[in-house]
């Protein structure tokens, strides 16, 4: 089974709880798909840290969902 990565990019204040993807500042969907849920929290932080769109006091959540259940 792989994994659709959907990173939401949530303003400072922002409690961790309330971020989600249709409420964030900056969503953003990893061209990539993971093997595994630990595979795709580790590629969505990675992925979001690498082309530089979080800044300091963003929170930021990864959602995975199984490809079969979109």
């Amino acid at each position: 089974m792989m994994y659709v990565i959907t990173v939401a990019i949530c303003l400072q204040g922002t409690p961790y709880a309330d971020c989600r993807p249709d409420n964030a500042h900056n969503k953003v969907i990893v061209p990539e798909r993971a093997p595994s849920v630990a595979m795709c929290f580790l590629a969505g932080q990675a992925y979001v840290a690498h082309v530089g769109l979080v800044h300091e006091g963003d929170v930021v959540k990864v959602f995975c969902q199984a490809e079969q259940d979109m």
